[in-house]
């Protein structure tokens, strides 16, 4: 009769619940959340298949436990987890500041994003901001690095992680430090990105012994170095997609491919191992070995393999990925490939070559088909899933959502995700960062950026400083590149060749620096006091590149020195331009003054040399002719090339200002 009174009567007045609520409350206890089921200690080996086993077991967790989190930080910062406890995994993030000292959190604890956000920023010294600088073991502000580092989600601190999310972020930390390769075609392998090199190993690796090769049989045991590959196989797919069934479990139906249908390992890194079905025993992933449907393959945190289906697709598996060969089948002049992507990103190239191709990238929750380009899908959290097309037009599917075509053929590359499918709206919103930075970009550069990206660019930006990089795309024409120029002087070099120029300019006296100042495409030496500075740093793409050096009204009148050093390994036409107010300005090449381009070769040993007269003539003295210096040996990259330039010796560099919060 009592509850029957109590569930009829009206409800209790507030203060009444919230005294009820504290009464239960202390009658019951609060119970903290606990990891159950932890992967350690059965999956706490250092051989390299038990940690494969670990992190995509790891994926597949509803909760990240503390323990568990800090033996995957220790396998992917060393490969090996000396630890034999918990405690001892505790000390030794501490012993390098990884975690506040003060971190006395139990074994079993849900893992935080505050947690190892702390541990993240300070293994990759993200400390862009005064405030960071300072509070780096702070869990708020280490979380809002990470966010702009896009290594986060939009995150709070306290949030905690499903396994799939943790290994999701793992895996942008990987990227971050090396590179996306999404940003490459399949037959580019992550150690040949530009800048990366692989890490050695800062203890030895323990191999099991269950897992050493017979004579003869590739497949089992472990080794490093084995990354070669094969070079020219780029390209692209086609299929018409449907998200509906999107499972990597076996076929029930026989394959109709013939028995020469095999797609052929031609480069490995890192850890990776195959199996030929779901109840076969993993192997190590070798070069030479062939795979049929049905084969499965995963990828460590710092390993990739590419595979090869002849005569003209290449697969390259990423990063904590793994996939699933669900179809391959070539019959005359038709073919089919269907890939199952369970979690994290492959990319796919298809030449097509006469031949009719069927083919779908599928993961759970989206499906990409393509024809005669090189497209990359990417679908594991805690990240939207997306798609890029680096040339030639896609079609990618959202789950429960319409088809979407996007790229074209020249257009470069372009991004979709299952939340926004408008890629000229990625393209931009990929390339706008804080305006207080110091090298953010002004509304003059705008035009000249979306050009490039229209064209394909990929454009990079430090967050730290807000300088950029920019690689690919098509450099403007004569046509078009008056209306792009960003400033009241430009300098521009524009060359072309597959290699890398950076563009300096040294500039006469001006009020602020009587020794004139020195602009260079890095942090630091990128803008001016007179306000002069580098647009980006283009590093070169197959159609050459463009670096612009500008002003703004008042610039200072003399001489400039301009240099066209080559860091790239391979020879280049140069072709260096000067306006002011939109008026071709005298150049002169050490032989003739001209109005116009100044075209030159530049080799690793030879830069471009112009000066350019702004306001003033150039100086001549009789029988002592002007003259520009040549070189004696190749640039060093590692050290600004001060001894090309003529004219003013440019100042020291000067350290770019960190980010203020």
């Amino acid at each position: 009769m009592l509850s029957n009174r109590l569930h009829l009567a009206a409800p209790l007045p507030r203060r009444c619940s919230a005294i009820l609520f504290v009464l239960l409350a202390a009658l019951t206890g609060c119970q903290a959340t606990h990891v159950p089921d932890s992967t350690l200690p059965a999956l706490s080996g250092n051989d390299p298949e038990t940690q494969l086993d670990f992190w995509h077991t790891l994926a597949t967790k509803n909760l990240v436990s503390n323990d568990e989190a800090f033996h995957a930080l220790l396998l992917y910062m060393d490969r090996t987890d000396s630890a034999q406890s918990y405690p001892d995994r505790v000390a030794a993030l501490k012993s390098r500041k990884l975690l506040d000292h003060n971190f006395n959190q139990p074994a079993d604890a849900p893992l935080t994003r505050g947690t190892l956000a702390v541990a993240l920023v300070n293994h990759l010294n993200l400390k862009t901001g005064i405030t960071i600088a300072l509070f780096s073991h702070s869990d708020r502000y280490a979380t809002r690095e990470l966010e702009d580092a896009q290594i986060y989600p939009a995150s709070s601190p306290n949030q905690i992680f499903s396994g799939a999310a943790f290994v999701g972020v793992i895996g942008a930390t990987q990227d971050y430090k090396r590179g996306n390769p999404a940003d490459y075609p399949a037959h580019v392998m992550p150690s040949e990105i530009q800048g990366y090199r692989p890490p050695a190993p800062e203890a030895p690796l323990v191999a099991s012994s269950s897992l050493s090769p017979s004579p003869g049989t590739p497949g089992e045991g472990w080794d490093e170095g084995d990354s070669s590959h094969k070079d020219d196989l780029l390209h692209p797919i086609f299929a018409m997609l449907q998200p509906d069934n999107l499972s990597l479990r076996p076929s029930t139906t026989t394959s109709t491919a013939p028995a020469g249908n095999r797609a052929v390992i031609t480069a490995v890194e890192g850890f990776v191992s195959y199996r030929e079905s779901e109840s076969a025993k993993w192997k190590r992933a070798l070069k030479g070995v062939e795979l049929s449907e049905q084969a499965e393959l995963r990828t460590g945190p710092d390993g990739a393999i590419q595979l090869v289906i002849e005569p003209d697709q290449t697969i390259a598996v990423d990063r904590l990925t793994t996939v699933k060969l669900l179809r391959i089948f070539r019959e005359g002049a038709k073919a089919a490939t269907d890939i199952g992507v369970k979690y994290g990103r492959t990319r796919y190239d298809l030449e097509g070559g006469g031949i009719e191709h069927q083919s779908t990238l599928r993961s759970p929750n989206a499906t990409l088909a393509v024809r005669g380009t090189r497209v990359s899908l990417f679908d594991q959290a805690p990240f939207v899933p997306q798609a890029i097309s680096l040339t030639g037009t896609a079609e990618f599917r959202g789950l429960r959502k319409r088809p979407v075509r996007f790229g074209a053929a020249g257009q470069g590359k372009t991004r979709v995700t299952n939340d926004n499918t408008n890629p000229a709206a990625l393209a931009l919103e990929d390339t706008i960062i804080d305006p207080i930075l110091p090298g953010a970009r002004t509304a003059s550069e705008i035009p000249l950026l979306n050009n490039l990206i229209s064209t394909g660019a990929t454009v990079q930006i430090d967050r730290g400083s807000g300088f950029r990089t920019v690689s690919g795309g098509s450099v403007p024409t004569d046509a078009q590149l008056q209306p792009l120029l960003p400033g009241a002087l430009n300098f521009v070099l524009r060359w072309t060749g597959n290699t890398n120029l950076d563009f300096a300019v040294s500039t006469p006296d001006t009020p602020a620096t009587p020794g004139g100042e020195f602009i260079y495409p890095v942090p630091g030496l990128a803008n001016a006091p007179s306000g002069g500075r580098t647009a980006f740093d283009h590093q070169g793409g197959p159609n050459g590149g463009i670096e612009v050096v500008f002003f703004p009204a008042n610039s200072p009148t003399g001489i400039y020195s301009l240099a066209a050093p080559n860091v790239g390994n391979q020879t280049a036409i140069a072709t260096i331009n000067a306006y002011l107010n939109g008026a071709p300005v005298d150049l002169f090449d050490g032989q003739t003054t001209v109005k116009g381009p100044i075209t030159q070769t530049v080799t690793p040993s030879q830069p471009g040399l112009v000066l350019a007269s702004v306001g003033s003539d150039f100086p001549t003295l009789p029988g002592n002719p002007l003259r520009l210096t040549t070189l004696k040996k190749p640039i060093d990259i590692n050290n600004p090339p001060k001894a090309v330039m003529v004219g003013p010796k440019p100042p020291a560099p000067t350290p770019s200002k960190p980010r203020r919060r």
